[in-house]
């Protein structure tokens, strides 16, 4: 069943066809709101905001076209709001910024026995790393390219941003994570 076709059916109030579309899409919503925050509990926040926003947006005759791509451009909104948000608060109640502490996200759930699986781990731990170096409009473009699968025109379309602002954005991000991970691809794990 195509995602349309959930949504119509949720339309109809079918919890299961909800349920199915949640499935489908929750855990790469979950993972760029992840990348996109780096604070598993704002991170937490922002996902359930998009879910309760799209599920309000249902309850309406709105119609929708592409039911992933809006998941996601509702997902840059509320990003976009919550900075929003936290501005305002430290100009008009003068607190410092805090610093949550984050869950890490490649902690391996068993030992790591194999040179591959050694390597593997080091590449993702370096790239969440890198990640985190980039700057957010950059870091948003690539996780949505290379991580989810979004066109560049899609993207473009998600950000309200020219198609080829987005191909300069994923140049540069591409360009930078290159020059951070060089090292690892060049350095040999010894076992």
């Amino acid at each position: 069943m195509t995602d349309l076709e959930l949504i119509a059916r949720v339309r109809q109030g079918d919890t299961a066809a909800f349920n199915s579309f949640y499935q489908r899409h929750h855990e790469s919503l979950w993972r760029f709101l992840y990348y996109l925050e780096h604070n598993e509990t704002e991170a937490r926040d922002l996902f359930q905001e998009v879910w309760l926003r799209l599920t309000k947006l249902l309850m309406t005759e709105t119609p929708v076209q592409n039911p992933r791509a809006l998941l996601f451009q509702m997902a840059a909104n509320c990003r976009r709001d919550h900075l929003r948000r936290k501005r305002v608060r430290r100009i008009f109640f003068l607190a410092p910024p805090t610093t949550a502490k984050t869950s890490e996200p490649f902690a391996p759930a068993h030992i790591l026995t194999t040179r591959e699986n050694a390597e593997h781990f080091e590449l993702e731990a370096r790239l969440a790393t890198a990640l985190t170096e980039l700057s957010e409009a950059h870091r948003q473009v690539f996780l949505l390219k290379e991580w989810e699968g979004f066109g560049l025109a899609e993207i473009a379309a998600l950000l309200g941003i020219p198609v080829g602002t987005v191909k300069s954005r994923l140049h540069h991000a591409v360009r930078f994570l290159q020059n951070e991970l060089r090292e690892l691809r060049e350095y040999s794990f010894e076992v």
